[in-house]
């Protein structure tokens, strides 16, 4: 990952030597015939690899965070909630800070790196509660799954970036629709929710919930 930071940083460093080639070509220019020289090609070049280099850098850190996820161990019909969150994630979030913290690249491309991998933790997290691999979990799951996002909040917080927390914005709403089901029935299968759009129409009940559970 350093390694990708360290060519990001000389391929802006090429771009910007355009940029001072093309005055300095123009100056030279300008004492003869006149007129403004271009590099469009070179510059437009630099500037498409530096965007691949940028995917490529969020894409080794989220291929790191899966194996994370190797390690989570959820229990999707616990007995009890648990009072702390995951130990996984006491690990993962200290990986990923300080890795992100640590490149060398500019400010814009860290917070770039941190909304994609905060997004797969959203996503991954979205998995468990929507995909084929738990077909069945129970209202503490859902508790002790939500204790873990208020820890990644926590932690955004801690590390003066609170803004991030938006991307857990549907993972709580999904939760929130979990929560409702499970009123009705205390061990409940994911089968019958495949997509956020099929859940949609109750959103306008789970907002009334979290606005008198945020008013308590």
């Amino acid at each position: 990952m350093a390694q990708v930071a360290q060519v990001i940083g000389n391929l802006e460093h090429f771009q910007s030597a355009c940029s001072e080639l093309e005055r300095t070509l123009t100056t030279l220019r300008s004492t003869q015939r006149g007129g403004i020289i271009r590099l469009p090609s070179a510059s437009s070049s630099f500037g498409k690899t530096i965007e691949r280099a940028r995917t490529r850098l969020t894409n080794l850190i989220i291929d790191k965070l899966d194996q994370w996820f190797d390690y989570s161990q959820y229990e999707w019909t616990p007995r009890q909630r648990e009072g702390s969150p995951s130990m996984y994630l006491y690990e993962l979030v200290n990986w990923l800070t300080t890795i992100v913290d640590s490149l060398n690249v500019k400010e814009e491309y860290k917070e770039e790196v941190y909304v994609g991998s905060l997004a797969h933790i959203a996503n991954s997290f979205l998995g468990f509660l929507t995909g084929r691999d738990v077909p069945i979990l129970n209202e503490h799951a859902i508790s002790n799954l939500l204790t873990d996002v208020e820890f990644l909040g926590d932690e955004l917080k801690r590390i003066e970036r609170p803004h991030l927390s938006y991307v857990f914005e549907e993972l709580r709403l999904v939760s929130c629709l979990f929560g409702i089901a499970l009123h009705h029935d205390s061990h409940y299968h994911t089968s019958h929710v495949r997509s956020f759009s099929e859940m949609q129409y109750k959103s306008t009940s789970c907002r009334q919930i979290d606005r008198r559970s945020t008013q308590l």
